[in-house]
């Protein structure tokens, strides 16, 4: 019972110091158990974030193996495509006498929507007439085509500088073959659609080089296409340019002699004689 009186005797202020360690100790664990949830929690957050990249990854890998795989479909399908043209191409009947291979020809290509009725010299100097098609290439002897330069009307009629036919293979040894492939009429598309990637000044340029109306409409019909999209300045230039080109220089059409096919020329003072 001494002792009993004596717990129940302590003074008040020890009591309270003990309760305070004891919450003081409680904090304490509670501050502990706090910063684990807190750990924890982030501990979580970096997991997520780590499977958010790695599912970024994976995505980004399907995504390459399907570009992947829809480009070699493409090229596969391209190749496909060139094979039935190459194909067709040696299936397609060629003019007589036409090989891209002989060394005597030049071989050019009507890259107009127009046909164009070239002179041609055949057996024992009999002249005849050919027509080539829209987007059909030919080959040509050198002589032939000077006589058919020669008998132009004026330089803006000579197709083969006019930007109507483009040089594919000239005859290095030919004097005129440096000119023919220096001649700023006779570009290709893929050379129009370059032009078009300047502007202004350089654009203007570029059109006071082209000589003649033919080869200009040719780059406005490449400018039109919808893959190129030329601009409204480029357009009004192209326009300006072809008006001034058809003033200064009026087309002639073609006369019926120009069509008619001649046949071997009579010596002159002889006439001729007409079988019975």
């Amino acid at each position: 019972m001494a002792e009993t009186s004596a717990v129940k005797s302590r003074p008040k202020k020890v009591v309270d110091e003990d309760d305070a360690v004891a919450l003081e100790a409680a904090a304490a664990r509670e501050e502990a158990r706090e910063e684990a949830r807190l750990a924890a929690a982030a501990d979580a957050a970096a997991d997520a974030a780590t499977l958010e990249s790695e599912s970024a990854d994976v995505k980004a890998d399907v995504k390459t193996a399907q570009a992947e795989e829809v480009a070699r479909r493409a090229e596969a399908r391209a190749a496909e495509v060139r094979a039935e043209v190459a194909a067709a191409q040696a299936l397609a009947p060629k003019p007589p006498g036409f090989n891209p291979d002989d060394n005597d020809l030049e071989v050019w290509k009507n890259v107009t929507e127009s046909l164009v009725i070239l002179k041609r010299v055949g057996a024992y100097g009999v002249q005849n007439h050919e027509t080539i098609q829209a987007g059909r290439s030919f080959g040509i002897k050198p002589e032939e085509r000077r006589l058919n330069q020669h008998e132009a009307a004026n330089p803006d009629l000579d197709v083969f500088a006019n930007g109507i036919l483009r040089p594919i293979k000239l005859i290095d040894e030919d004097p005129d073959s440096f000119a023919l492939w220096d001649n700023p009429n006779n570009f290709s598309d893929e050379e129009a659609r370059g032009y078009l990637q300047f502007k202004g000044e350089f654009f203007l340029e570029v059109l006071e080089k082209i000589t003649n109306a033919t080869a200009v409409q040719r780059l406005r019909n490449v400018a039109l296409d919808p893959r190129v999209d030329g601009t409204v300045s480029q357009m009004s230039m192209i326009d300006a340019r072809i008006a001034e080109l058809t003033t200064r220089t009026p087309v002639r059409p073609p006369s019926p002699e120009d069509l008619t096919i001649s046949g071997p020329e009579v010596p002159t003072g002889l006439n001729p004689v007409t079988p019975r």
